[in-house]
């Protein structure tokens, strides 16, 4: 608070038409900072008063309490206040000095970092308004329910929603009779409503707020407008969300706008504008998290360009953005598969297998090496695969074994080749017998024309 403020109201409470406001609410509800109104700017309300003047008693007291503010004295100026006040309490004051006294207790009070004292001292000057100013009052009323606003702030629950609401109620009352209302302060009022969890009057207020400074030619603030988007998060309002981004993208670029209107086209389910985003961001730099990395990789295979997805991982994982952990080395494998890199998925795909003793990746690593013609890494890759394969999975372990037995026979090693194909045989059903005998046929052909051809 300025140092000067209590010779600003005593200025006021001798009648030359100048007031103080009590600290005013801003941006986060923390700081504080002090305001002046003028007289003329505020709306009749109802029967003109007439300019008072303090009593030449309290008027010398008054300087007094001014004289010690001036150096610093919070002591001595509550000293002189305490004695006015025993005036009070006999009942030997007008209500103009009253009001006036009570307004410098809550000003000393203030200081003192006594929040309950200030707010009951501004309580006592408002039972006194109808012998006040009406611009004054109509400050005191704003200034009470910033404090009744900081309060309840500082509470939980049912105190909490009690502040708040009188907070609200005074506010409500110095709007309908303030004739001129700052840009700052109906931002205020966005903010109870958002505590209050009132998200369309937050809307109602914000959208006056961002009208008004346009309209005053005021610069905007970023925080007007992550208010209104919060609001549209509480509301759902995915649409009125990608707009706001939008908006703070092109006045203030930063990559959690970005990632937000990433998830909000996400939310709105379109994909082709989820997708040209999320590359955006990874091409502005904006990537910061490992998950970052996987999902641009997963999008780039959801779009049929696993190549990219393949890059991408590759980096990660060479800079050791991403661990070679299962998941990401899985995904690359995939990746190249997708892209029929066949022999740079093999590496990444066996770590997997061999991490998770996964029958199954093991049985796609064979058939890789087989497509590749590595007929021993698909042997290898068929074997690990045999040796982890849970009892139940019957149908799998039949097709292993017929996998095996090809393989075993490509390689010329005919006999366990045909030891793959019985037991594959054995474990089918008999009425799948039959098409094993047509691979056991196969075999018996190869070794034949392999008898044959040797010298």
């Amino acid at each position: 608070m300025s140092r000067n403020i209590l010779s600003t109201v005593l200025t006021a409470a001798l009648g030359l038409g100048l007031y103080t406001a009590l600290p005013s609410y801003v941006d986060t509800g923390i700081a504080y900072a002090s305001a002046m109104q003028d007289d003329d700017k505020k709306k009749p309300t109802g029967k003109s008063k007439r300019i008072k003047v303090l009593t030449p008693k309290t008027a010398k007291k008054i300087s007094k309490v001014a004289e010690y503010y001036e150096l610093k004295d919070l002591a001595g100026s509550m000293s002189e206040l305490m004695d006015l006040k025993s005036e009070y309490d006999r009942g030997k004051m007008n209500g103009y000095d009253s009001a006036i006294m009570w307004q410098y207790i809550g000003i000393i009070r203030y200081e003192q970092d006594n929040l309950d004292g200030t707010i009951e001292a501004y309580e006592k000057f408002l039972s006194h308004k109808d012998d006040v100013h009406d611009g004054l009052v109509l400050q005191m009323q704003y200034g009470l329910g910033q404090l009744y606003f900081s309060r309840g702030m500082e509470k939980e629950g049912a105190a909490q929603k009690k502040d708040l609401q009188k907070s609200l109620s005074l506010l409500t009352q110095w709007e309908k009779d303030a004739e001129v209302i700052s840009v700052g302060q109906y931002y205020f009022l966005s903010q109870i409503y958002y505590v209050l969890e009132d998200f369309k009057k937050v809307l109602h207020y914000i959208d006056i707020v961002i009208k008004e400074a346009a309209l005053a030619n005021l610069e905007p603030k970023e925080s007007w407008y992550k208010s209104r988007l919060s609001a549209y998060y509480e509301l759902q309002d995915f649409p009125n969300m990608k707009k706001t981004l939008i908006e703070l993208i092109v006045s203030w670029p930063s990559p959690t706008y970005w990632w937000q209107l990433s998830s909000t086209y996400n939310e709105l389910n379109d994909e082709p504008s989820f997708f040209a985003v999320t590359e955006v961001i990874y091409q502005s730099g904006y990537f910061e998290k490992p998950n970052h990395y996987t999902m641009l990789a997963q999008i780039f295979m959801a779009q049929e360009v696993p190549i990219k997805a393949a890059w991408i991982l590759e980096f990660a994982l060479k800079k050791k953005i991403l661990s070679e952990d299962k998941e990401s080395l899985k995904l690359l494998g995939q990746a190249y598969l997708m892209s029929q890199e066949y022999k740079k998925a093999i590496s990444p795909l066996s770590r997997v297998a061999a991490l998770e003793k996964d029958y199954q990746l093991w049985m796609q690593v064979g058939q890789v090496q087989q497509s590749l013609d590595n007929l021993k890494g698909a042997a290898e890759a068929f074997d690990k695969s045999l040796a982890i394969i849970p009892a139940k999975e019957k149908k799998d372990e039949i097709s292993l074994y017929i996998l095996m037995g090809n393989v075993l026979t490509e390689m010329r090693q005919y006999s366990d080749a045909r030891k793959a194909f019985d037991t594959a045989k054995n474990l089918s059903p008999k009425e799948d017998k039959k098409k094993l005998d047509r691979w056991i046929k196969y075999w018996d052909g190869e070794k034949k024309r392999w008898e044959l051809m040797q010298p």
